[in-house]
């Protein structure tokens, strides 16, 4: 080395010519919330890739005279895999299940991640059931996560509330569970800790349609009064590196 590129190297210090990280790139992540497929590129010097995903909430139901469920709370599931640069990475957002005036209500999307095809994995990657469809006053089966090495539940939703109508599941968090409703409760769940969605709560005087769930995998509210039910919060992928 000159005398020159000596004294330009240790005026600038040896920090100045460091890579990013320890693995040449500067960590980062991506949250999705658009619902559909996409796909995630591995970028330049990553050999390990995080994902998560959230399933989304179901649906409310509506009714003429008492027992309108609401919408139970989506399901978690999070990975680390050994990926390449510049690796696909397939994904789908679930929606939330549609509010109905009558049953069954629209069940919550799956939201998943595959590491190797276009399609939900049955290994080597993770899955996050929504919320299950309402069906008459029996409210939906929560979501659940599945093949990821971390795996949380939503909240089930109340099957009625005070004047019939029952508020929401809350989605599962990356750390815990959703929370289910209190029977005869008008609130909606709260979603896991820390970053699930909360069930939505009935509307006031039952008259709906009410609030939507709220993104990831709230459920959405039953209504009374011949009213709809609420949507369910759709789900959500996020990837870390």
């Amino acid at each position: 080395m000159s005398t020159l590129s000596r004294r330009k190297f240790f005026a600038a210090g040896p920090a100045a010519y460091a890579p990013a990280s320890g693995g040449g790139y500067s960590p980062g992540s991506q949250t999705i919330n658009t619902t559909g497929a996409g796909t995630h590129t591995v970028a330049t010097g990553v050999t390990s890739l995080t994902g998560e995903a959230w399933g989304a909430g179901s649906g409310g139901t509506g009714a003429s005279s008492s027992n309108a469920p609401g919408g139970s709370g989506g399901g978690y599931s999070r990975g680390t895999w050994t990926v390449t640069p510049g690796q696909t990475i397939y994904y789908t957002v679930g929606a939330g299940g549609a509010g109905v005036a009558s049953s069954p209500s629209g069940a919550g999307g799956v939201s998943w991640i595959n590491t190797a095809a276009n399609s939900q994995p049955a290994s080597n990657g993770a899955v996050a059931a929504g919320g299950g469809a309402c069906n008459g006053v029996v409210a939906g089966t929560p979501g659940g996560g599945t093949i990821g090495t971390t795996n949380f539940t939503g909240g089930s939703a109340a099957a009625s509330g005070g004047n019939g109508e029952g508020g929401g599941g809350g989605g599962a968090g990356s750390a815990g569970n959703g929370g289910g409703i209190i029977p005869l409760s008008l609130l909606g769940g709260v979603g896991g800790t820390p970053d699930g969605g909360a069930g939505a709560p009935s509307p006031v005087g039952g008259v709906g349609p009410g609030s939507v769930g709220t993104q990831p995998g709230g459920g959405g509210a039953g209504a009374f009064n011949s009213g709809n039910g609420s949507a369910g919060g759709d789900g959500r992928v996020k990837f870390t590196w």
